[in-house]
This record gives structure tokens, sequence and C-alpha cells, in this order.
């Protein structure tokens, strides 16, 4: 294998200019050859800010020209070895295909203009709301085409500060002591992602504290800008016409081995341990109750927490015996303020 690939490298060498001879003249092909970007912006970029822009942005595009691991080489040699191993049925050339070949990049003028408007909407994703991206492209001899994605960011919208407001003072007041763990920071850029990560923040503190049906819906936000400053609004909803969320304590909980309730069929073996209920399809547990109690996170009289649903998944897993485990929760019939939870193995 060595020789091959010093001989095939040889072969290169003599040969790695006529890549463009595949390209169809009559359709106008022509290889991407070349991807830059320049950033303008009113105010100069440090060091590390730039870069990790730019590093952020080359993941937007939709055409990568072909890679040159041979600088030397004036054209790819993966592309080349494309073309020389297509089609070829021995073992080598397919080797050669499907670990080292690269299929051509045809320049296409479509995905340009997708990837300057991929650039344009991250930007502005990310705090540049007024950012502009278009492109200049530079034909090179006849078969080959350099593009520059030009990019006007325009200023950086930051947050001032946060505030909060809700009808419900009893969730109000849970948000203004868990301030510190907000994700929106003074100064930091009004990025779209992290006011999803806070929506999805402040759901999941809310549901560890016996708010069962809180979802991400339920927070909106505003905000109220001076500049290029904004101070931002965290908004909580309430359901329909009430003024506050509802808090659940857990109920019955029932972990069901070897039955489909959907089905009827009998149980043959039950236990209680602690108020939790262990029922058996079959004369034995696989697992004996005493070491399944102790995954299960969620306990009777308990506050409905997400996080003890979410361990009592993972222990169970980590016991390696069952082919899936489900935990349901159900609000109970006669006291709605009830949940139960039904656990399937």
């Amino acid at each position: 294998m060595p020789f091959a690939l010093c001989f095939l490298l040889l072969a290169v060498c003599q040969s790695a200019c006529n890549v463009t001879k595949h390209l169809d003249e009559a359709k106008g092909e022509r290889l991407l050859v070349k991807n830059s970007i320049e950033l303008k912006s009113a105010k100069r970029l440090k060091a590390n800010e730039r870069t990790p822009l730019l590093y952020e942005l080359t993941a937007q595009y939709k055409q990568i020209p072909n890679s040159r691991p041979l600088i030397f080489f004036r054209a790819p040699v993966n592309l080349w070895l494309f073309y020389w191993s297509l089609n070829k049925k021995a073992r080598f050339p397919r080797w050669i295909n499907r670990k080292l070949a690269e299929p051509p990049t045809i320049f296409d003028e479509v995905l340009t203009q997708r990837t300057a408007s991929n650039f344009q909407n991250y930007l502005q994703q990310h705090g540049y709301f007024n950012a502009k991206c278009d492109y200049e492209k530079k034909e090179k001899g006849k078969y080959k085409t350099e593009i520059k994605y030009l990019i006007e960011l325009g200023p950086l919208h930051t947050i001032e500060g946060v505030q909060y407001e809700s009808r419900d003072t009893q969730v109000l007041q849970i948000l203004r002591e868990q301030a510190g763990k907000s994700l929106l920071k003074r100064g930091e850029p009004m990025a779209g992602r992290i006011f999803d990560a806070e929506k999805a923040r402040i759901t999941n503190e809310l549901r560890d504290r016996g708010y069962a049906y809180f979802a991400p819906n339920f927070v909106e936000f505003e905000g109220d800008s001076v500049g290029n400053r904004t101070t931002v609004t965290t908004q909580i909803l309430t359901p329909g016409d009430s003024l506050m969320h509802q808090t659940y304590t857990i109920g019955n909980i029932e972990v069901l081995s070897n039955v489909r309730p959907d089905l009827q069929m009998a149980i043959r073996r039950d236990t209680n341990i602690n108020g939790i209920f262990f029922r058996s399809g079959t004369t034995d547990f696989d697992v004996k109750p005493s070491q399944l109690y102790k995954t299960i996170a969620i306990k009777p009289l308990w506050p409905y927490r997400q996080s003890d649903f979410d361990n009592t998944i993972r222990h169970m897993n980590e016991l390696g015996v069952f082919r899936f485990v489900s935990v349901k929760p159900q609000q109970d019939s006669v006291d709605p303020r009830k949940i139960n939870v039904e656990i399937l193995t």
C-alpha cells in the first residue's frame, strides 16, 4: 500500500493540473476554489472578538472549495483522486475513492446567495440587528471562481439590564430570588439563542418547584432600547383567566413490571414499600422491589419536581435490566392538585 501511494503521488504531480478537463463547458461549470470573508465594523473588533466570529460564520457556508492538503500542487489533490478513482473496480482505487477522494465543488450562484443570507441571519440573531451581507465573484481563468463575502456588521446591541413582571406573585418572587442564575447578563449580546436558553432555564426552575405544567410559551420578553442597549423585561404569562400557576404534589406511585395496562393483564404479584406500589404480571419480579425502590427519586406527597422524574428514568436504565422505562405523570381525577405516577418497565 505505501508503494502504491508513492506511485500515485508521482502521477498526481504530473496530472493534477488537468482536473478542469472534466468540467462541462456547455453548462458553464466552474470550480469554486476560494471563499473569503471581509468584515467591516464601525468599531474596531479585537482579535478575541473577530476570530471566534469568523470561525462561527464559516459553519454557515453552503459550498466549501475542495481541500488542498498538499499546497505545492496547483490543483486540489483530493479532487484529482476523485476523477482518477471514479468507476474503477480494483480494490485500491475503491479505497482511494472512499477514504481520500472528494467530488468537485461546482460553483453554484444560488448556494452562494444562500450563504450570504445565512451570514446575515446568523449575525442578526447574535445581536448585530443591522448586519448586511453581499458578495463579490471573481473569475480566475476559464474554469475557476473565487467568492468574497462582504459583511457590514453595524452596531452590536447588548443587554443593559433585566427586570421581571407577572400577575403571579409567587412565580414573580421565585424569579427575583433566582435572578442571579439568569443567562441574560448586562453587556451580553441580544442573541436569540441566549433568550431561548433563558426560557428553558426558567421552565426547568419552575417545573422543579411543583409547577408540573409550566411551559416555555408562558415566558415572553420585551425590550426598551436606548441606543444600542436594551433593558429586557421577562414577563411570565398566566394560564387563561387565572392569576396564578398551579403547583402540584405527588399522589399514588405504581411500578408495573411485565404488565400492559391497556390489555388489562392480571396482576400476579404485588407489594408496597413506603407508599410505592410494585406490581408484576408474572409470579416474580425481574428486579427485587427493594432494589427498584432505591432508583426511584419520586416520592408520595413530595412536591412535583421534573428532575426527580429524569433521575428516576436514568437510575432505572443504569440497572441494565429493562429494555425500556416509561414514567407517566397523570393528574388525579379526585384531587386535581395531585399528580399520580405510573412507571412501566
